[in-house]
């Protein structure tokens, strides 16, 4: 990222990347389509070099091919419902949201020259679901930082997020051992009006309104000023998230006498969530792209694989080159404190999740609430009686294979 051949921003700050949490929504897979095609067009102007957009799966290097971007709406739309998120047995619920990869290419360059790479998580209205928004833009051309800042703000404008903002992989890492009570600052932060949080006026900062939220834009993009305004940030905010953080979106089809408990469950849900993220996230290494986790998780069982993926990795799958790893105590732990702040009253927790980050230290999960969890070695029917005991759900809830491992077991 460059700005008439000299860099933008403190290389201190390692990799900027810009990270939207979309809250939890139901938007449709034309209304996914239509934002993205409209994004693209931002960000073609922000570069406008000619290039190419491809989409991409999931476990696909962006170099082997894919489709390319229609501009069509119609074809767009048909793009984002194949890439409908589904639970482990392959099942897509109308709540799950549509996962859409995008690579852009510059013509000309055999694909050694990619300017930008977006992953979007949208549409989805259970609450475990994380939608989100991710860009990195390390070879895109940028004109100055006033043009960057310009086309930040229409793609917030496009999006609606809760929170994001353009972050630094070098704040990640020092934050990495700290809890997490806090989201993070970077050199642009935004949060929707309602959000509950309040950025302090500082000498450091420019402040702008927007019609939806607040920006504030450090006027000197440095590692230095990052730190000092993140601890302005977390003086004037004092403690964890308040009570007038943002939970509309995880509320609009909650019963307003549950609103107190499901606004505090989703506060806890976040901060496990994060937390078990920065934790993975620290088990990479040099040269390591992602790590993903799959837990089957119990009150009194918790089986855990973990993979990191590599170039160089020892090991070969579908998926690509992986290392292998045994995990630790601290994860274990922050697993199962994400399973008890996801447990809502009547409909019970997950028995399994699907955790990937990514290098740069971006998080998603996918959860399996209703079906049977996979083990290396079978267990004994009691081990559900005693979670449903401490995660109980009401009967109309409980999946038929839960119900026949209660009957096994005399209840």
């Amino acid at each position: 990222m460059k700005e008439d051949g000299h860099t933008i921003f403190d290389p201190a700050l390692g990799t900027l990347n810009l990270r939207l949490q979309l809250g939890v929504r139901a938007d449709s897979a034309h209304e996914i389509a239509a934002t993205i095609l409209a994004s693209v067009s931002v960000l073609e102007r922000l570069d406008p070099r000619p290039m190419e957009w491809i989409t991409v799966t999931r476990a696909a290097p962006a170099t082997a091919g894919g489709d390319f971007l229609p501009r069509n709406i119609d074809e767009a739309t048909s793009l984002v419902e194949s890439g409908a998120r589904k639970d482990d047995a392959g099942k897509f619920y109308e709540g799950s949201g549509y996962f859409v990869q995008l690579v852009s290419f510059l013509n000309g360059t055999d694909r050694s020259v990619s300017p930008f790479h977006a992953s979007i998580a949208d549409g989805a209205s259970d609450a475990p679901s994380h939608n989100s928004l991710k860009l990195t833009f390390k070879q895109a051309m940028i004109p100055s930082r006033e043009t960057f800042v310009a086309c930040l703000v229409e793609l917030f404008d496009l999006w609606l997020p809760e929170r994001g903002g353009l972050f630094s992989s070098a704040i990640t890492r020092n934050n990495r051992d700290q809890p997490i009570w806090y989201p993070p600052v970077g050199v642009v932060t935004y949060f929707a009006n309602d959000s509950g949080y309040v950025f302090p006026e500082d000498p450091l900062v420019e402040l702008r309104h927007l019609p939806n939220g607040t920006l504030a834009v450090l006027k000197d993009w440095t590692l230095d000023a990052v730190q000092k305004y993140e601890a302005a940030f977390r003086a004037v905010n004092n403690g964890i998230p308040n009570e007038r953080s943002a939970v509309r979106n995880h509320m609009r089809n909650t019963d307003s006498s549950n609103l107190g408990n499901q606004h505090n469950g989703l506060l806890q849900e976040q901060e496990a969530f994060d937390r078990l993220g920065v934790l993975l996230h620290g088990l990479l290494g040099p040269g390591d792209e992602r790590i993903e986790l799959t837990a089957s998780v119990t009150t009194s069982t918790n089986e855990q694989h973990f993979y990191i993926f590599n170039p160089n990795g020892r090991f070969s799958s579908q998926n690509g080159s992986f290392n292998d790893h045994g995990g630790t105590s601290e994860v274990s732990r922050a697993i199962k404190a994400l399973r008890e702040a996801s447990y809502r009253v009547g409909s019970g927790t997950w028995f399994g999740v699907h955790f990937v980050v990514t290098a740069s230290g971006n998080p998603t999960a996918n959860y399996n609430f209703d079906h049977e969890p996979e083990w290396d070695f079978p267990v004994a029917p009691a081990v559900y009686v005693r979670d449903q005991l401490k995660y109980p759900r009401d009967e109309h809830r409980q999946p038929e294979w839960l119900k026949q491992k209660l009957r096994e077991a005399g209840i």
